[in-house]
């Protein structure tokens, strides 16, 4: 995945955590960065499990969804100014929204 890739569409599809889903419908997003957003969203609402597809067919789980948003939470502060400017920050191709 690349930086580019949170620029184009994907679908998210929303499970219920802990209950037998009969059936769920993806919701098409214009762009995978606002797919991530409700994602995440729902997540902390600890009823829901998100997937979801990008427009290059790769499978976002809710672990990846999850371990991805932490590293940009991480990411974000240290921007904010909890790190230190005389040192680059690395960032994996994964965790660029």
């Amino acid at each position: 995945m690349t930086p580019s890739d949170l620029d184009r569409r994907a679908e998210l599809t929303i499970w219920p955590k802990g209950k037998p889903a009969r059936a769920a419908e993806g919701r098409p997003f214009a762009t995978l960065r606002e797919a991530l957003a409700v994602a995440i969203a729902a997540m902390e609402s600890g009823e829901a499990q998100p997937w979801i597809i990008t427009e290059a067919g790769d499978i976002l789980s809710p672990r990846w969804i999850q371990a991805n948003s932490r590293a940009r939470r991480r990411t974000n502060r240290r921007r904010a100014g909890g790190g230190s400017d005389q040192q680059p920050m690395q960032m994996s191709r994964t965790t660029c929204w």
